[in-house]
């Protein structure tokens, strides 16, 4: 599990980590506030930038604010295979933001924003979670396909948002490194 799931997950997150275009906020309001600050700086490109956020473990979230419009928000399954977005497996975040900037105004790609729905939105932050009650988790956000369901799962030392919280992977510099970046 370690070497063929989490490290492959943990290099993609040190990969978008390291990028001039993350953002190391939680909370999507806080990327929303500072993408539209950044395109107020720059008012005639396309703005983006990507974070982790703890309402959607699991997937990375690119924001966009482009010259023209409102404020897009893509989420972006970070696997071991590489990040699944539009789909269709990117196996660098280079390779992901080329597909981006080459896409962006294509008719394809805004069709496709239109028809997928945001990932279900989980209502507790890991720190809430009752963990002699494992019922007690949720999800948020039904989709139009999908309705709003309980998800049973267990809840043991394992963290719910794998990506952020790394406390629980063995003491090596890489889990130290990527500990730093979100202490």
């Amino acid at each position: 599990i370690i070497s063929e799931y989490i490290m492959p997950i943990n290099k993609k997150v040190k990969e978008v980590t390291q990028d001039r275009k993350f953002v190391p906020k939680t909370k999507l309001d806080f990327v929303q506030d500072f993408l539209s600050v950044e395109s107020t700086r720059n008012p005639n490109m396309t703005n983006y930038c990507f974070a982790f956020s703890s309402e959607y473990p699991q997937y990375l979230v690119l924001v966009v604010c482009p010259i023209k419009g409102k404020m897009i928000t893509e989420y972006i399954k970070v696997k071991p295979k590489g990040f699944y977005f539009h789909d269709a497996y990117q196996d660098s975040l280079e390779s992901l933001v080329k597909y981006f900037k080459q896409n962006f105004a294509s008719p394809e790609y805004q069709r496709h924003l239109k028809k997928h729905n945001r990932p279900p939105k989980l209502q507790f932050q890991p720190s809430e979670v009752d963990k002699s009650n494992p019922s007690s988790v949720r999800e948020e956000g039904a989709t139009k396909h999908e309705p709003e369901r309980k998800v049973n799962m267990e809840i043991e030392d394992t963290p719910a948002v794998a990506p952020m919280n790394t406390a629980y992977l063995p003491n090596t510099e890489y889990q130290r490194e990527i500990r730093s970046i979100y202490e």
